[in-house]
């Protein structure tokens, strides 16, 4: 939400009037996670990582069960953050 008003017309009565922000487009976090794979092996490397050195810098916390790998379950928290 924005803002609200409430407005009185001429008899007296009043319109409450609310505006929204629109919802920001969904993004497409398999697209994104399918062009970080380079080799198509299902899991993001961290060579693969290493183009995003933000990424690279989570990528042992987002590797939760310590594979070495990100699989797109462990990358959707990346995405939402």
């Amino acid at each position: 939400m924005t803002g609200t008003a409430t407005l009185p017309d001429a008899q007296g009565n009043t319109t409450t009037v609310t505006s929204h922000l629109p919802a920001p487009p969904a993004r497409d976090h398999r697209a994104m996670f399918d062009a970080m794979d380079i080799d198509h092996d299902g899991a993001i490397s961290r060579r693969e990582a290493s183009g995003d050195k933000y990424l690279l810098r989570a990528y042992v916390a987002l590797d939760s069960d310590g594979n070495r790998t990100l699989d797109y379950q462990e990358m959707l928290r990346w995405f939402d953050d």
